[in-house]
This record gives structure tokens, sequence and C-alpha cells, in this order.
């Protein structure tokens, strides 16, 4: 009983807790089950909702941003065909129509063909152009933003005719990133248009023209053999690079063309008197010039005209037709050639007083005879006419005759300066050949009138720096003499001229002087000859010829004078050198042919030696050879009188002292000998200076 008593005690206690525990338990599993039910609701809702942003912005990293052509498009206005160098100018829109914001947006234009880049518009945009693209920055550009580029091209200026010259290619580079979705790129959207212009072009050569070159005169006045140049000016005024250029000139007679000077046209073919050149390219703007050379033909009559005609064609050009300047033909008269010749009467230079005798030849080597011709001969102030007259006409003188008139004129006395006396020629005809000549000069020596009588003529041998016999003169002492004579107011003379002085009263220096020096040493041309060139001196030279070599291969020594002791051995001139010194104004004399003794020679050996000498110096100096100075100083009576069958005036000693013109005697004149034993200081009283 107890036991079951406990038991149904224990039962009711477990059924009470049972019952405690349902009460409980169950809202704790409903408010579970409520809670678990509501929190998969909201991870799924939530689930949704991710997915869907997934979705959504996958979808805006998607969607293009530059797709739709009605807000990115290129726009041009304007006549669909241009010209060369015409400016092209294009509107480009561009918007982002997409649905996420872009960064680092670059458009990129790609510069078409036959077009270049002009910057205009361009300012306010950074850009860039590399090679022929030009980049603009346009940074970050949001949903719905955009804008405007203004772009200027220009069509090249040599473009051809039909050239197609397409819209440009727009290409939009830039940058997209979506962190949601964690992605980015870079993309690149293409604005393109199929739209083209079309080139519309020509070359112009209208403005071309031919000329005479050196003239403005649309009529030439020419005559046979005459040079005329045209000129042809080729300009492409166009639009279009002219090609394939042909230029033919025609009518052409009555000229001759060179073909050595014509290299701009094609002269070996001439045919039909047509010339023609060819030019493969001529470009806009450009310009080319041809010369034609011709001169009138030898056959051409009087007042033939010629006048050519040009034609100019090329690709894309009709053929354009210009004519020349006329050139007429005119024959005339000419005294081209007609001269005068002056010839001093007294031989030798020209000196105050002197008389001129003139020889004028008037010449028509023109191609008409020439009518009522005047010859007037112009004189400067240094003239008078002495002889004859200075005016002369003619009736008619026919083509390639002459006529010759003589007359003399007298230079003026008083001229104390070096001086030039001109005349010229001036002639006329009714033809209208007028003619003046250039002046014919003669220089005329000024000089004090010469009224001293005395003239010291100054004899020496060999000129050394160092010498080695008295007989020899040191350069010091020369140049010491010319420096002397110099100070004293003395001009040197050459013996031809004091043979002119004493043969036709010509005029000398108020104070002359005679250098001379025999047997014709080298050194007178190696030390001596500076020394005058320094003073501007002359002097005379007594040369044994058959000793004076025509190169330095045969140069000779003195070897006439080897039997004589204390005389060193030195060399002799060369022809060579007496040509330059003789050119110079030195004076070339005898000193006979092998430096014969006179006084005990057979009168054949004599004469033959003068000859001989005479003739060797003649042909290779061109000027004559009157005087010889007698070989050791041997003066021969006999001999003297041998000299005029020799060709020969006279004859001058060594020594005898100072000549006097008033007691002169041709066959021995006189010398003063200087040489090493002379004191410079004494040259004054021995020369007699004053």
């Amino acid at each position: 009983m107890i036991f079951n008593a406990i038991y149904h005690n224990l039962k009711t206690f477990k059924n009470k807790i049972l019952r405690i525990f349902l009460f409980i338990l169950i809202p704790v599993i409903i408010c579970a089950g409520i809670y678990f039910t509501i929190n998969g609701f909201l991870n799924y809702r939530k689930k949704v909702q991710y997915q869907n942003l997934i979705k959504n912005e996958t979808d805006k990293f998607n969607t293009p941003n530059f797709d739709d052509a009605k807000y990115n498009y290129i726009k041009f206005s304007g006549n669909s065909e241009i010209e060369p160098a015409h400016f092209i100018n294009y509107e480009i829109y561009y918007k982002n129509t997409g649905k996420q914001e872009i960064q680092d947006l670059n458009i990129e234009i790609l510069i078409p063909e036959n077009c270049s880049l002009t910057e205009r518009n361009l300012e306010n945009l950074n850009y860039s152009i590399i090679n022929n693209k030009l980049i603009i920055q346009i940074g970050n550009l949001e949903v719905a933003d955009g804008g405007k580029i203004n772009l200027t091209l220009q069509a090249n200026y040599s473009s051809d005719n039909g050239i197609k010259i397409f819209y440009p290619v727009i290409k939009l580079k830039y940058f997209k990133e979506n962190k949601i979705i964690n992605k980015s790129c870079i993309n690149n959207s293409i604005i393109k248009s199929d739209g083209y212009l079309l080139v519309k072009s020509a070359p112009d050569l209208t403005k071309s023209y031919i000329i005479i070159d050196g003239s403005s005169s649309d009529i030439n006045y020419k005559t046979r053999e005459e040079e005329l140049v045209y000129k042809i000016r080729l300009t492409n005024k166009g639009n279009m690079n002219a090609k394939n250029i042909e230029i033919k000139l025609t009518d052409l007679k009555n000229l001759n063309l060179s073909s050595n000077k014509n290299n701009d046209f094609n002269i070996n073919n001439i045919s039909n008197d047509t010339v023609s050149a060819f030019i493969p390219e001529l470009n806009v703007g450009q310009q080319k010039i041809l010369y034609l050379y011709a001169s009138i033909s030898k056959e051409a009559l009087n007042n033939a005209e010629i006048i050519p005609k040009l034609q100019i064609s090329s690709e894309g050009f009709q053929t354009i037709f210009k004519t020349a300047p006329k050139t007429i033909v005119k024959l005339y008269p000419s005294f081209l050639n007609s001269t005068i010749k002056l010839t001093d009467r007294n031989g030798g230079g020209a000196y105050p007083g002197d008389i001129i005798d003139v020889l004028i030849t008037v010449k028509n080597t023109g191609q008409l005879a020439a009518n009522n011709i005047k010859i007037n001969l112009n004189l400067s102030n240094l003239f008078k006419l002495a002889e004859g007259q200075k005016n002369w006409e003619i009736k008619k003188l026919e083509v390639g005759a002459q006529v010759t008139f003589n007359c003399a004129l007298k230079i003026a006395d008083g001229i104390t300066k070096d001086s030039n006396s001109y005349c010229n020629l001036s002639i006329t005809s009714d033809e209208g050949a007028d003619f003046t000549s250039n002046n014919y000069i003669i220089k005329v020596t000024g000089a004090k009138p010469f009224t001293r009588f005395v003239i010291p003529i100054v004899g020496f041998h060999e000129v050394e720096p160092y010498i080695q016999n008295p007989i020899e003169l040191p350069t010091g002492c020369f140049d010491a003499l010319c420096a002397t004579l110099k100070n004293y107011g003395y001009q040197t003379i050459i013996f031809q001229d004091l043979l002119d002085y004493l043969d036709y009263g010509k005029t000398l220096p108020e104070k002359p002087v005679i250098l001379s020096s025999d047997d014709g040493y080298q050194d007178i041309y190696t030390y001596a000859f500076p020394i005058l060139k320094k003073y501007g001196y002359k002097m005379t030279v007594f040369l044994i010829t058959n000793y004076i070599g025509n190169s330095e291969k045969d140069r000779q020594t003195n070897s006439f004078d080897k039997n004589r002791s204390g005389v060193p051995v030195r060399p002799i001139l060369i022809w060579p050198e007496v040509q330059e010194m003789s050119k110079y104004g030195c004076e070339f004399l005898s000193h006979t042919a092998s430096h014969l003794r006179m006084g005990g020679a057979s009168a054949d050996q004599i004469i033959n030696e003068l000859v001989v000498s005479k003739n060797a110096i003649e042909s290779h100096i061109k000027k004559p050879c009157l005087l010889f100075a007698w070989p050791y100083d041997n003066y021969s009576a006999y001999a003297a009188t041998l000299l005029p069958k020799a060709g020969y005036r006279g004859g001058v000693v060594y020594g005898g002292g100072i000549e006097d013109v008033r007691s002169i005697d041709l066959r021995k004149i006189k010398r003063v000998t200087i040489n090493g034993y002379n004191d410079p200081a004494g040259y004054v009283k021995l020369l007699g200076l004053q």
C-alpha cells in the first residue's frame, strides 16, 4: 500500500513536472520555429536582393557608353565638293549614354588622307598630336554628360581632281571600373561615318607668258647675228598640279638657235621652225622659267618680222596660245672695226712736244652701204692738231669697203707729270649707225726742259753682295748710287732716248742719267734689277750675245775673261731674264758676239761680231739695237768707220767722264765708271750732280 501510495504520488509529481516542462517547451519550440522561419525568410530575401544588385551592377558595367548614334556622331555642314587647300569643318558630338561613369576618356581622331590638321578651335582643349592622330584628353564623364569638338582640317594644296576625302574616324578610349562586382576594363568605341568630300581641281597656266629678256617693248629692232633671248615664264595659278606639260614655240623663221646654250629646249630635232620642251610636273603656285637663246640669221632680210608663237598644254588643261613680242630685222652699216693707230714719230716713249702720227682706218663691216659719212677725230686737251685735218666726209662706203686718213698731232709742251693723252673716233651716217670708239691712249712722260746739256752716263760690270775683285760693284753701293740720284732729282733714260733727242729734239728730263753695265752678268737680274724697281729706275745692259743661253740648262759663265788674273767666275744672263727686264723698260744693246778686241781685228771679223750680236738681240726682244760698247774699252778709229755697214749708229767707251750733248761723238760716247774702288760719299762729285 505504501508502495502504491508512493508510486501514485511520484506519478502524480512526475506528471506535474512534465506538464510544466511541456508548458515551457511548447512556447519555446513555437518561438524557435517562428524565429527560424522569419530568419530564413530574411536570409532568403537578402540573398535575392544581393543577386539583384549584382545583376544590376553587371548590367550597368556592361552597358555601352557611346553606342547611341543619336548622341554620338560626326556632323559636316557645307558643300560636298571642295577645292584644294579648302578648310573642312566638322562637329564631333559625344555623350555618355551608358549607365555608369567613365574615367580618363581620350578621344582619338585619325586624320584622313589627302588633308592635314589645323589647330584652329583647339585652344581650350587638352590635346596632343602624334603622327597623324589628334588625341584629346577629356577626363571623367558622368552618365548623361557629353560635349562637342569643333575639328578643322584642310585639304592638301596639291590634291588632284576627283580625290575623295573621307570623314575622320573617331575612337573613344576610356576606363571603366565597378567595385561591387569587382570588374574593370579599358573600352574602345568608334564613331565612324561613310561620308566623304570630293575634290574638284584643275591646273591653270593662263598666266604664263613669253617676252624678250631685257626688253619691255612690244616691238624690238635687231640686226643680223644679233642675239635675243626669249624668256618663257610658266605659272600654275590653278588648284591642282599640272602634269606632262608640253611647250612648243613655232614661227622661228630667220632665227638661228644654239644647241649648246639651249638646255631647256629640244633643239637637235628642230623641224618646221618649231622647238619643244617637256616638264613632267608644275606644282600649284609654282613657276618655271625657260630660256630660248637665238640670234638673227645671216640671211634675214631687212624689215623681216619675227613673231614666235607659244603653245602650252597639259593634262586636265585646255591648250593655250601666247604670242611673243615682235622683232623687226634692221640692217645697218657698221663702223665697229674702225681704228686709230698712234705712232711716236721720234720713237721710244712719248714726251711733251713730241709729234704723233695718226692713221685712221674707217671700215664698213655692216650689212648696208653707208651714205653721207662724217668722221671726227676727238682730241684730249694734251693733243693739238699739227698736220692735216681732224674732220672728214665720205659720200658712200659700200659693205666691206674701207678708207684711211692721216694726220699728225703734237703733244702739249710743259707737261711735268706723267699723263695720258688720248683721242677717239666718232662716225655718223644717214642710216643711223652712229659709232664712237674707245679712247686710244698714249702715256706722256712728264719732264721739265732739259737745259743742262750734260748727262752722267754710269758704267759698271757686276753687282754682287760680296765682291771678289774691286772692279765689281757691291749691291750696297749700287743701292746708294740709286738713292743719291733719286735724292738729287735725276731720272733714268736709255740710249734710245738720247738718240731721239739728238735726231728729233725729243724731250728729255731736266736731270737725265743713264745707268749701264757691260757683259751681261746674271747678278744684274738677281741683285741690280730689284734695286732698280725699288727706285722706279731702268738701265742699259751691253750683252756678249754668244754667251746668253736659252735656259738654266745652258747658262754660261764669263769664260771670255778666263785668262785675266783676279777675275772671279760669274754666271751670265739667259734670254728669259733679258726678256723680263726688257718688258719692264730696260734696254739691251751689243757688246759684240764674243767680246772681240776691235783694234786688231779684220773688217770681216768686226762686221760679223756686230751683225751677229745685233740680230740676236733684236730677234729676242723685238727692239732696235743701234749702239754697242767697245770690248775691253778697245776703241778703234778704223772699226768705227765700219759701224754703219753693220747697222749701228755708234759705240760707247768705258770712261771719258761726263758727256756733253753739245759735243758728243757717237763713235765713242763717254761714261763715268763706278766700282768697288769708289766711296759712295764721293758719288755726287764724281757724277757732277747738282
